[in-house]
């Protein structure tokens, strides 16, 4: 697992951790039964490390058994461990009887042999994981996140490891929030459907949230497009390609365009509203022409409260009410579905 500083590695690393050993629940992730955990900590001041294991306890209603989570900090040492030496492996494995999981928080601290970048100096630490995983014991390296993003060094670690998680803050993020990110899987063996689709997390002082990042990205798309935000802004702001975006725009417009019929339809129908009325878009610049955009584009997950022969009232939030007028709209607007017929004929 790997982020950028401050993001939050060492919180999820111990969150899974305390769940792996009291058979518990961590954010999307659920251990069967308690196991034993090493958490060999690289950097963390002991009392910080001490703070944030007593949010966690108090968070929780179960405590580990005794010797079932095993704290290795630097301020508890005479002198740290260095993993890509055999001297420093030696000197742990007397620490690994019964355990079940070993996190190393973090590579940079703990595994110090020759430059990130290069290939050969990961072999010790991959050979020292294939032998543990060999006799049964699973490991969750952390790791620091790159200048660009990506995680630090060779990108040779993934060869062996079964599963990549990064965590990423979103395009929005703001520092006042406190932890949150996104987590996303980069290499998932074993790991299909929705186990393995990303999702958004926030540390309220409740506890974790979390939820689906599809529905995230959806809520912001509907957001900027209320405030006025063409295509192209809203996929600058969220950090995702236009065609993502449009995709997204395209599923959003359904999904309004099948409630508003659920719920008004007939009554649409009886009032003399026509297909352009309701799903017209300018061929022309079907995102901004808002003088041959039908009620269903307009409406960007806002709900219809009432609807006469002329006139749509769109609920907007917070006591405030827009109505559109079917009378405005100018000539030029076709039916949204027979652009997209219009665009399949030119790529054929």
């Amino acid at each position: 697992m790997y982020a950028p500083r401050g993001v939050g590695k060492t919180l999820v690393a111990l969150g899974i951790s305390y769940a792996v050993a009291t058979g518990g629940l961590f954010l999307r992730w659920q251990a069967p039964v308690p196991r034993r955990v090493l958490y060999l900590d690289g950097e963390m001041p002991l009392v910080a490390m001490q703070e944030r294991l007593a949010r966690i306890v108090k968070d929780n209603d179960i405590e580990p058994a005794p010797d079932f989570f095993r704290l290795v900090n630097p301020d508890l040492q005479d002198r740290g461990f260095n993993l890509a030496t055999e001297e420093g492996r030696k000197r742990l494995e007397p620490l690994l009887t019964d355990v079940s999981l070993v996190v190393v928080d973090n590579i940079s601290t703990l595994a110090s042999c020759g430059r990130e970048n290069e290939a050969e100096s990961w072999l010790p630490l991959q050979e020292w994981a294939l032998d543990l995983r060999r006799r049964g014991l699973s490991v969750l390296f952390i790791h620091h996140a790159g200048k660009g993003g990506a995680q630090r060094g060779t990108s040779r670690r993934e060869d062996v490891l079964d599963t990549v998680i990064a965590l990423k803050r979103p395009a929005d993020y703001d520092p006042r929030t406190g932890a949150q990110f996104d987590v996303h899987f980069e290499k998932c063996r074993g790991l299909v459907g929705d186990d393995a689709a990303p999702f958004s997390v926030t540390l309220t002082p409740e506890g974790w949230t979390m939820q689906n990042l599809e529905d995230t990205r959806d809520e912001k798309i509907c957001a900027l497009s209320a405030e006025g935000l063409n295509q192209r802004d809203i996929a600058k702001e969220l950090e995702i390609g236009l065609a993502t975006y449009m995709r997204k725009r395209w599923e959003q417009l359904v999904n309004d365009g099948g409630l508003f019929l659920d719920k008004w339809g007939r009554q649409a129908a009886a009032l003399g509203w026509r297909a352009v009325d309701l799903f017209g878009v300018s061929p022309d610049a079907p995102e901004v022409a808002y003088c041959d955009m039908g009620l269903v584009p307009l409406l960007q997950c806002r709900p219809v409260i009432a609807i006469t022969g002329t006139t749509a009232r769109i609920d907007c939030g917070a006591g405030i009410t827009q109505t559109f007028s079917r009378k405005t709209m100018g000539n030029g607007a076709v039916a949204v579905w027979n652009l997209l017929i219009d665009q399949d004929e030119k790529n054929d």
